[in-house]
């Protein structure tokens, strides 16, 4: 009989926060209403109503230049149509990487925009394997 090595199976990535257990299931962390969203006299695209609860998952998906950085940026200022729990905080890099020092390591980094405490921080991103 040939031996044969066995496939690599990807380790589930499983976050665990000490909050979690203060979340009830089912709570309303961003809503969203119907809008227009695009700058400078240009409509990008239209939302209708919807929201996203605790547990839930979520992508935003589109072709480039269809507005998904636009969507982004307006959701972290919180401007209309976004009403977002209060008390949740969203950590984000945005794609030109402005939030980023390219003098420090990828850990700093997410350190000054973790929502969390270092010791949970630092929890998440090995269970990334940063």
């Amino acid at each position: 009989m040939e031996d044969v090595e066995k496939p690599f199976e990807f380790k589930a990535v499983k976050i665990a926060l000490p909050e979690m257990s203060r979340l009830k299931p089912g709570t309303t962390v961003l809503q969203v209403g119907a809008s227009e969203i695009g700058f400078a006299n240009k409509i990008l695209f239209r939302t209708e109503p919807f929201s996203i609860k605790i547990g839930d998952k979520a992508a935003l998906v589109g072709k480039n230049a269809s507005g998904k950085t636009t969507f982004l940026r307006r959701l972290l200022k919180q401007e209309e149509p976004f009403k977002l729990l209060p008390g949740a905080k969203i950590a984000y890099f945005d794609q030109e990487l402005r939030g980023l020092s390219l003098e420090e390591t990828m850990l700093r980094n997410v350190e000054r925009v973790n929502a969390h405490d270092k010791k949970n921080g630092d929890g998440c991103t090995g269970e990334f394997a940063f």
